[in-house]
């Protein structure tokens, strides 16, 4: 397993967690905890667009943690989605709640 090169934690204003593993091997892993809706889109948005850069090839995103997602919070991933496509960063959900998990297949037929 690859040695992470940074790692970063970040707080929304009602409680979001945003955490991100760097790895040298161009993958970064990111784990959301917490309620991504209209009130935590900005934040969401703030802490993970910046990341959508090169070296960067793989995101591997977590969800798990992410209990609530609104119809906001479902097109900021949806953007986010987008966002990586066009970078040419693959984007994978590697774990979701289940209510995240029914939302990311309404938005776009994104499935684990």
């Amino acid at each position: 397993m690859a040695t992470p090169d940074a790692e970063a934690g970040c707080f929304g204003p009602s409680g979001l967690v945003v955490s991100c593993v760097r790895r040298a091997n161009g993958r970064l892993w990111i784990r959301v905890i917490g309620d991504l809706d209209a009130i935590e889109t900005a934040e969401f948005h703030a802490q993970v667009w910046p990341l959508l850069t090169r070296p960067t090839r793989c995101i591997e995103l977590d969800l798990a943690g992410m209990g609530f997602c609104d119809a906001a919070g479902g097109r900021e991933l949806l953007r986010l989605f987008r966002g990586a496509a066009q970078q040419k960063i693959n984007l994978v959900v590697v774990a979701a709640h289940p209510v995240v998990e029914f939302v990311l297949g309404v938005i776009g037929g994104f499935s684990l």
